[in-house]
């Protein structure tokens, strides 16, 4: 449990400097840019991303709804924070 854990967190360390990379470079200074940086980024590479394993998989479009939602909202609300923030 503990490397499940220690590994989240590293993930979403890597993210979340990756986010802050691509606010301060789109020059998002409000929650609003953020998160519209953030939704871009969620539906654009992780909801895709998942599409195309799901796909290859034949898992239930209804478990990929709830992953991708997921993955778009957290990636929405961080971009959202990161530029508020900054």
């Amino acid at each position: 449990m503990a490397v499940k854990l220690a590994l989240t967190w590293v993930a979403n360390l890597v993210a979340a400097s990756v986010m802050v990379w691509l606010v301060d470079r789109v020059g998002a200074a409000t929650f609003t840019g953020g998160a519209a940086v953030g939704l871009v980024t969620g539906a654009g590479l992780a909801a895709t991303g998942l599409a195309v394993a799901y796909t290859w998989e034949n898992k239930p479009i209804q478990l990929y709804l709830v992953d991708a939602g997921y993955h778009v909202a957290g990636l929405t609300l961080l971009g959202g924070i990161l530029a508020a923030w900054h």
